[in-house]
């Protein structure tokens, strides 16, 4: 995946967020700073598990996100929809290898969030 298609996803991401979920805004800009920090992590988690070809290394890291924000008092359900809203966008994207990878990691992650509901 290339870095201007990264980005793209990125900032269209994170405008959905404060669009679909306007409350995020209490956070105010060190919020806003954070969720785009956030989505940018995921990719790079999920760019790091592929050059390992090591899922766990994205799994470790789900579970670790999913506490923090449990204890930050955002929740387990928008890391959710953000996987899931990732996902949305690398399946409009020419199918690689490394997209398929992608996907699937994704999937083992929101499984792994519906699970520990």
């Amino acid at each position: 995946m290339n870095l201007l298609e990264k980005e793209k996803i990125v900032e269209k991401l994170f405008a959905r967020f404060y669009e679909q979920y306007p409350d995020l805004e209490r956070f105010g800009e060190n919020g806003k700073k954070r969720t785009k920090e956030d989505i940018n992590y995921h990719f790079q988690y999920m760019e790091t598990a592929y050059s390992l070809l090591n899922k766990k290394v994205f799994r470790d890291y789900i579970i670790w996100l999913s506490d923090v924000l449990e204890t930050r008092g955002v929740g387990k359900q928008l890391l959710y929809i953000n996987l899931e809203w990732i996902a949305e966008e690398l399946r409009v994207l020419d199918e690689t290898e490394e997209i398929r990878f992608f996907l699937e990691i994704l999937a083992e992650g929101m499984d792994l969030i519906k699970s520990s509901k």
